[in-house]
């Protein structure tokens, strides 16, 4: 299983958290979580400023009203 999992992840560079100011996403038990799950890809952790927006776009159906 471990296999499957190094070779989808093989060629992702970077885990970033996107911080939408809606949670604190620099609480520690979730930074060390989030880093745990960097190491475990072997990627760099990463906090980035964004929204929702995107992911809205992609998953509803309200890709013209925005």
């Amino acid at each position: 299983m471990a296999d499957i999992v190094n070779m989808y992840f093989e060629y992702y560079y970077y885990l970033d958290i996107i911080d939408n100011g809606l949670y604190n996403c620099y609480d520690l038990n979730y930074m060390e979580r989030a880093q745990a799950d960097a190491d475990r890809i072997h990627a760099e952790l990463d906090f980035v400023p964004g929204s929702n927006i995107l992911l809205e776009k992609l998953n509803g159906n309200n890709h013209e009203k925005q």
